[in-house]
């Protein structure tokens, strides 16, 4: 093949140190683990997840990437309303530092670290460096180019670039989920919904009992006013659900029926969001959507401020997300929740 690895990879090898077997193991069931974690997501499998991620660290405390892995899981813990900002983040930060500090060489050391700035600390320069730090590192790492995806999407609009980046995630793991979220997700940020209607349709022929792939044609339908597919999208996630509560899926379909005047339906729904499990944050983001969804602005403008006090990581979408936030978009209050996290221009 005759192939040339970058510097930085040869440099890498070079440096190899001994890994205890049995912590090697148990981080890749952790990882097995958290690679399913998009088509079962409940408050046990992450917990079983972050458990597993722990052990490895019990294992072998002076290996690094477990505690790469266990941040992402716990930034994950509250972008999922199972744990709140202040409990999960802390702890995310110090696992990523200590990855970084026992593997500055690690991409996704530096990759969890990224994801600790942007979604709590709301640092984007900070972000940024870390970000191009872990694709120096490993430009195919799927964690480095996600966070990648997300920051140029998020914080520098640069729809294209992250566009392109969620394709390359993709191709690095095509049977993964969780690539064809990113696909998903960028699309409809990018405002491109029938990419998005798609791709959900593929992530669905590749995980057919996922809700996720129901809630995004719902969110995608809603803003493209298709009711009786909304509907029909919607009554899906709750039957796939079967009783488990997932506050984005659910918030998500209070807004997307509302936004189609169907909002009797969606008040009935609002009421499962508003009374989760015992011991689940309530994500005041979320919150906000379901409310602008039932033209209850005022309502939402208050739990986005909420939001903004207990630093929800969902705060993050409010500058370019269409959907729920374009309803707000141009209120004054909105914008300066924006001014107040200091996004860039």
């Amino acid at each position: 093949m005759k192939a040339k690895l970058a510097p930085e990879r040869s440099a890498r090898l070079a440096e190899a140190r001994r890994i205890n077997p049995a912590a090697h193991d148990a981080y890749l069931k952790g990882r097995f683990m958290w690679g399913t974690f998009t088509t079962a997501v409940d408050r046990g499998h992450l917990e079983a997840v972050i458990a597993q991620f722990s052990e490895a660290i019990r294992i072998d405390p002076s290996y690094a990437p477990p505690y790469a892995a266990l941040s992402a899981a716990y930034v994950a813990a509250t972008q999922t309303s199972f744990r709140p900002p202040n409990d999960t983040f802390p702890q995310a930060k110090a696992a990523a530092l200590k990855a970084a500090e026992l593997d500055d060489g690690l991409p996704e050391a530096h990759a969890a670290l990224s994801q600790v700035y942007l979604w709590h600390d709301w640092n984007w320069a900070a972000a940024d460096r870390e970000i191009q730090r872990a694709l120096q590192l490993n430009p195919s790492s799927v964690d480095t180019l996600t966070a990648s995806e997300v920051h140029a999407l998020l914080v520098r609009a640069n729809y294209q670039e992250a566009l392109k980046t969620s394709q390359r995630i993709v191709d690095v793991d095509p049977l993964n989920p969780f690539g064809r979220v990113q696909t998903i997700w960028t699309s409809f940020l990018s405002r491109h919904y029938d990419d998005s209607i798609r791709h959900s349709k593929t992530l669905l022929e590749l995980a057919p009992k996922t809700w996720f792939g129901h809630f995004f044609l719902a969110m995608n339908y809603a803003v493209k006013q298709m009711r009786p597919e909304v509907n029909v999208e919607c009554d899906k996630v709750v039957e796939l659900l079967a009783g488990v509560y997932d506050m984005q899926s659910l918030a998500t379909c209070v807004w997307a029926l509302g936004a189609v005047d169907d909002k009797d339906k969606a008040r009935r729904l609002l009421a499962v969001v508003e009374n989760p499990p015992s011991g689940l944050w309530l994500d005041p983001v979320m919150m906000a959507a379901a409310y602008t969804g039932l033209g209850d602005i005022d309502r939402s403008i208050a739990w986005y401020q909420k939001g903004l006090e207990e630093r929800s990581p969902n705060m993050v979408y409010m500058k370019v997300a269409p959907g729920a936030w374009d309803a707000v978009r141009s209120d004054s209050r909105f914008q300066a929740i924006l001014r107040q996290m200091n996004c860039p221009n």
